[in-house]
């Protein structure tokens, strides 16, 4: 409709040639989902279970903590007290998690989800006793719309049948929502023909063509990080030095190692009492929804057990070096200040709700808290501060005492090690020995890199990992044979080999679909799920517009528009745009007239993705020259 002009003068109209434009999304957004040490913003838990966008590893470990420990399972020095590498071993845990986000950085990764649907804290038997909690993680992904990548790294510490009923859950959603693609682990069990049968078997058949699985596991080059205690527990290191063995003021070694093992009792006692008591109070992530009394109970409950720790008369921890030396108990003592976690907090949390007194009163002399002298507050002391505010300022204490025990266990240990001759040589073995990782978190990175700097199109083989040194077994071409054609059921395993002078290498790019002309390589489903993400996400401008010829052609113009610049980089097979893409809409071509009247615009596109050259074939033959003489 054009502007009714009333008043004389210049007026500028703006017509719009260009139909509007298609946002491509990411694609490469991967979902990790498994176990952290923390899962934590604010409380102890409250991102549990909560897919949480991060963008460094920096980051990742301010939210969830870093990997778990590496524990020598055995150590022995020879008669020179050196180790013997053969018989010093690890005990390796099944959170993989950390390590495999560290893959996922090193190999060009970015932005990525993490889902933590478990702490360490918990015992891997009941962790690992079923994938509810992978399938949880799961169910909490699909309300989120940006990742389009899902694995789990931690689940191959499942059965090899649970592992699989969490693939084919996996390869559901994807299906459902059609804008993510799974990247699978084979568990290692047995040998490398019966893992990938096992795995095989148990993936079921639907769906194949959003997932592609990745096999061997990868030893990483990260050095693991132990304390003397780790080693102390395998091999009495001061049964190794003699009463020669003395610092520059001539104290005995052994003497010093014996100080020191007591500092390491009294943390440990320490660490007992929070895992048992403490923590349990401060893991809820529900405590802003309890009540005032439940608030106040909980924070008293804290309270009792840190009066408990740190009183001279308590039998729950050893009473040796660490508690009683003076800068420790300094610093105790300045947070239970600062904190105010003496006899005055009773008066600041029966502040908050005093028509409650009588029963804080009631659970608190239960406690032996003397009310004889006590009298309520006519003033609010915590002086705008909530409950939230001083569960906060007790739950920095704890961490502070703790902290302080930690630090003076590092500065004891610190001192001592120089004066061990072989500690570091044991050191360096234990950093020797392999941790293999399932090889998701690295072929995510890849992925990530790849689509960065070629496009989604583009397949992510041929590319070598970093931050590796070895696979678990070598594959050959024979052996890669049965990986990526699988006679039986179709199903492709894509395999990560070692090559002279190129190192360590993704060789296959197919999807679990093998037998599928139409959906065998990774990079056409990706590339089709990118297309049809944006085009959805960018037409959404037309719903309720008028479904005539008009509307047609500006969807129409934009979607041409999109196609012919990914032709143009080279995403489409064709040498004019009309044999690589088409985008066809109207009545009496996509549409009837009944579908007008029912509101709907019918869109149909076809492309033709490039696909991978697989199988480069050189033939060669001889062309027979005839010398002719010229005398005749």
């Amino acid at each position: 409709m054009a502007t009714s002009y009333k008043t004389p003068g210049v007026y500028v109209e703006e017509i719009v040639k260009f139909p509007p434009s298609v946002a491509e999304v990411e694609t490469a957004i991967p979902a990790f989902i498994g176990f952290t040490a923390q899962a934590k913003k604010i409380l102890n838990g409250d991102l549990k279970d909560i897919p949480t966008r991060i963008s460094s590893l920096l980051e990742y470990e301010q939210y969830f903590g870093e990997g778990p420990s590496y524990t020598p399972s055995s150590i022995v020095l020879d008669s020179n007290n050196m180790p013997v590498a053969d018989s010093c071993s690890l005990s390796n845990s099944k959170f993989v998690l950390y390590d495999s986000i560290r893959l996922f950085y090193d190999n060009g990764g970015g932005a990525c989800y993490i889902i933590s649907v478990g702490t360490y804290g918990e015992t891997e038997a009941t962790l690992f006793a079923d994938n509810s909690r992978f399938t949880t993680g799961l169910d909490a992904l699909k309300k989120y719309d940006e990742p389009t990548l899902i694995l789990f790294p931690d689940a191959v510490g499942l059965s090899v049948s649970q592992l699989g009923a969490l693939h084919q859950s996996a390869l559901m959603q994807c299906a459902t929502l059609g804008d993510r693609f799974t990247i699978m682990d084979i568990k290692e069990d047995t040998s490398l023909s019966e893992d990938m049968e096992a795995f095989r078997n148990n993936v079921g058949m639907n769906y194949l063509k959003y997932g592609a699985a990745y096999h061997p596991y990868l030893s990483t080059t990260y050095t693991k990080t132990f304390r003397f205690e780790d080693i102390n527990s395998e091999i009495t290191i001061k049964n190794y030095l003699t009463d020669t063995d003395v610092d520059e003021n001539g104290v005995k070694i052994k003497d010093r190692i014996a100080s020191l093992e007591k500092v390491i009792t009294d943390n440990n006692n320490i660490e007992t009492v929070f895992n048992a008591n403490v923590n349990a109070l401060l893991n809820e992530s529900d405590f802003k929804a309890l009540s005032a009394t439940d608030k106040v109970l909980r924070l008293w409950n804290i309270i009792l057990q840190i009066d408990g720790l740190l009183a001279d008369n308590t039998d729950t921890i050893v009473k040796t070096e660490l508690i009683t030396n003076s800068d420790f108990l300094a610093s105790a003592e300045n947070i239970v200040s600062t904190n105010i976690l003496t006899s005055k907090i009773l008066d600041k949390l029966v502040f908050l709700n005093t028509t409650n007194y009588n029963t804080y009163k009631t659970k608190f002399e239960s406690d032996s808290f003397d009310f004889s002298s006590y009298t309520a507050p006519t003033t609010d002391p915590l002086a705008g501060k909530t409950e939230i505010d001083v569960f906060n300022a007790l739950k920095n204490s704890l961490s502070l005492i703790q902290q302080t025990g930690n630090g003076y266990e590092d500065t004891y240990e610190k001192a001592i090690i120089p004066y061990i001759p072989f500690y570091n040589n044991i050191l360096s073995v234990l950093n020797s020995k392999a941790t293999l990782l399932p090889p998701s978190g690295a072929i995510a990175g890849i992925y990530s890199a790849v689509d960065r700097d070629r496009g989604v199109w583009k397949a992510p083989a041929n590319v070598s990992i970093n931050s590796v040194n070895s696979v678990s077994e070598f594959i050959n071409d024979s052996i890669q044979e049965n990986m990526n054609v699988d006679p039986n059921a179709g199903k492709s395993i894509n395999a990560i080999r070692t090559f002279t002078g190129k190192g360590i290498m993704v060789w296959g790019s197919r999807t679990l679909a093998g037998n599928d002309n139409e959906w065998r390589y990774v990079p056409v489903r990706r590339f089709f799920n990118f297309v049809e993400e944006s085009s959805k996400k960018s037409t959404g401008w037309a719903v309720f517009e008028p479904n005539d010829a008009n509307t047609w052609t500006r969807v129409r113009g934009q979607l041409d528009s999109f196609l012919n610049n990914l032709w143009r980089r080279g995403a489409l097979a064709g040498a004019k745009p009309e044999h690589a893409y088409y985008v066809n809409v109207g009545l009496g071509l996509t549409m009837t007239a009944q579908d007008i009247l029912e509101g709907r615009i019918i869109i149909e596109i076809g492309m033709a993705a490039v696909r991978p050259a697989e199988f480069i074939i050189l033939r060669f033959s001889h062309k027979l020259r005839i010398l002719i003489n010229p005398n005749y």
